[in-house]
């Protein structure tokens, strides 16, 4: 078991493992280490649970507050996903997703069956630094990035943990939920903009929720379509696809619930998880050409 009981040692983690990324992103280089500076004072145990995946191994750093004020998971890149770090904050019961490569948070409100700290530390221990090959729960969750959240709306460790990173809140939809929601929420807008074709994003809100960030389109693009098929009068034409796949992130846990089964003495056992969150985006289409002609 590789676990430290004092401060001075997650903090020396910290500073060692983190630098070295936080290098490179000089607008974040404070991000986690404020964290340390600000909640110091409370002993806190660090963890390493090695986990495996198409034969190679990775370990996963996790950290647990002593006064069981919150957790971090430190995932490194493994198996072509990229590296991310997660904040469960119990005060605030709030779950965080950090993104460095994107620089920004995913925000969430905890399930209320979230495995508490001391269920989490113990089913560390049970463990012994290794993540079971077999029997374990896999969980996969969908998500789509939804609006900004302000700063004052959050607590001060996840306004650390998030320092430097856009703060987006995390829409849980299914994609044909997901299109509806943002057709009518697009129509509807324009519907009381004037009928000038105009390209800022913030005058119809679509901004709030991510469209496909990557070379295949702009802001500008998906939204000179849009407002195609409004100035042409065809808005039924208008079509989203919100069944992209952005972003994939991952975690290993384990935690302890009561055995179906227990042996004399034993009462708890541990309960691994691998948890799996597909982050989702959307693309708009209109098959109209500029002077309002169907397009084949």
């Amino acid at each position: 078991m590789n676990e430290y009981s004092s401060s001075k040692a997650v903090l020396h983690y910290l500073e060692y493992n983190l630098s070295s990324t936080l290098k490179k992103m000089k607008t974040i280089t404070s991000v986690v280490l404020t964290i340390v500076v600000a909640y110091v004072a409370g002993s806190q145990h660090l963890y390493k649970m090695d986990f495996e995946e198409n034969g190679s191994h990775y370990d996963e750093r996790i950290i647990v507050n002593e006064e069981k004020e919150y957790l971090i998971y430190d995932v490194p890149k493994h198996n072509g996903i990229q590296a991310a770090r997660f904040l469960k904050d119990f005060k605030a019961r709030l779950n965080v997703l950090l993104d460095l490569v994107q620089k920004v948070c995913y925000i969430s409100d905890m399930k209320s069956d979230e495995p508490t700290p001391d269920s989490v530390e113990d089913g560390l221990k049970m463990v012994h630094g290794h993540f079971p090959k077999k029997k374990f729960i896999v969980n996969n969750e969908q998500i789509f990035p939804g609006p900004k959240i302000a700063d004052e709306k959050l607590p001060l460790i996840v306004k650390k943990f998030c320092q430097g990173m856009k703060k987006l809140s995390v829409v849980h939809k299914s994609s044909k939920e997901m299109e509806k929601i943002l057709k009518e929420k697009l129509l509807g807008t324009y519907n009381k903009q004037p009928k000038r074709e105009t390209y800022r994003h913030e005058i119809i809100n679509y901004g709030e929720y991510q469209i496909c960030d990557d070379v295949k389109g702009t802001m500008k693009d998906e939204m000179r379509l849009v407002q195609r098929c409004k100035r042409c009068k065809r808005p039924d034409l208008l079509k989203l696809n919100c069944d992209i796949k952005w972003k994939r992130y991952c975690n290993y846990s384990t935690s302890t619930v009561e055995c179906e089964h227990s042996s004399p003495g034993r009462q708890r056992c541990s309960l691994p998880q691998h948890s799996i969150t597909l982050s989702y985006c959307c693309r708009a289409s209109c098959p109209l050409s500029p002077n309002c002609e169907m397009m084949i």
